[in-house]
């Protein structure tokens, strides 16, 4: 009977989860590249899309979006190398908020893009999970390839803070260490916790109140259950980007970033076109109850960050 009344109670949760709580996104959560058939290991970049792919963007309670993509892997309708006399041309680079996850292809903002602009072809080469150094290298093996008039860089606040050679390769297996059942249970359980996350709307409802709570925070902590609040390197690298004051390691990251841009700008002029860069805002710049989830659990309070300066 006791178990009967735990599952009921749970499932009501389930439910009223289901029903009423809205959890805080996480959509770079769900972007398995790793895991997907829809690309392919490539030598010099990691991993590009396969050519004439289709698949789908699904995160419950959010989107359900189909994506394909060209006979040269791009998420753009077929726009040859060659130029059509009259015609601009606008070549988009980034990664995920570039590619559009999450939404169809008529929505990316490449594709409005190209509809807005009259006389003007857009062609996107973004590509989700990307770093910059990714992206300029993309530009020089296939994107200068399209003689572009302008270069538009979708620049999100995590590529200052993602070093380069982090992403693993689609196929990719982190090692196992042999013999240790610590380790082994630890991956068991962090698996575990993301189907959880995945399929639970009651544990997201759940972890979301226990990681926004200081009180709570201090309590797991105190008899053991949570380790001390981490610092620096355990932020969000979408947020860490915005602290005032800049430890060595995130100096060290805007500088590569600073050095990263002048490139692609003498690349981007090299061949007699213009760059853009689109600087697209953290999700904790627009959503204060996201901010607040991504400070719970650290070292740093809101005076600690300038969300409006990138």
């Amino acid at each position: 009977m006791l178990l009967a009344a735990c599952a009921l109670c749970l499932a009501l949760l389930e439910c009223a989860a289901r029903l009423y709580h809205e959890p805080v996104p996480d959509f770079a959560a769900y972007i398995r590249v790793t895991d997907s058939p829809h690309y392919r290991a490539d030598s010099e970049l990691g991993w590009l899309p396969r050519a004439n792919a289709v698949g789908k963007h699904t995160l419950r309670g959010s989107f359900d979006a189909t994506f394909r993509t060209n006979s040269r892997g791009a998420r753009s309708r077929e726009i040859g190398y060659e130029r059509t006399a009259g015609l601009r041309r606008i070549l988009v680079l980034g990664d995920s908020f570039a590619w559009g996850h999450g939404v169809e292809d008529d929505e990316t903002f490449a594709s409005r893009l190209e509809r807005l602009l009259p006389r003007t072809e857009v062609v996107n080469l973004g590509v989700s999970a990307y770093g910059l150094p990714q992206e300029i290298r993309y530009f020089e093996l296939e994107g200068r390839r399209y003689g572009p008039d302008v270069v538009v860089l979708a620049l999100c606040s995590n590529d200052v803070s993602k070093p380069e050679g982090t992403a693993r390769r689609p196929g990719d297996v982190a090692p196992a260490s042999a013999g240790d059942d610590s380790e082994a249970s630890a991956g068991a359980f962090l698996r575990l916790k993301g189907v959880l996350r995945q399929r639970s709307a009651a544990y997201g409802f759940l972890s979301e109140r226990i990681n926004t709570s200081e009180t709570l925070i201090g309590l797991l902590v105190e008899i053991g259950l949570k380790g001390a609040p981490p610092d620096f390197e355990a932020l969000d690298s979408n947020l860490s980007p915005f602290l005032r004051r800049h430890p060595p390691e995130l100096a060290a990251h805007w500088e590569a970033t600073r050095l990263d841009l002048l490139r692609l700008a003498r690349l981007v002029r090299a061949e007699d076109a213009r760059l853009v860069v689109a600087l697209v805002p953290a999700l904790q710049s627009v959503s204060p109850r996201a901010f607040s989830h991504s400070i719970a659990y650290s070292r740093f309070g809101a005076d600690d960050f300038d969300l409006d300066r990138f």
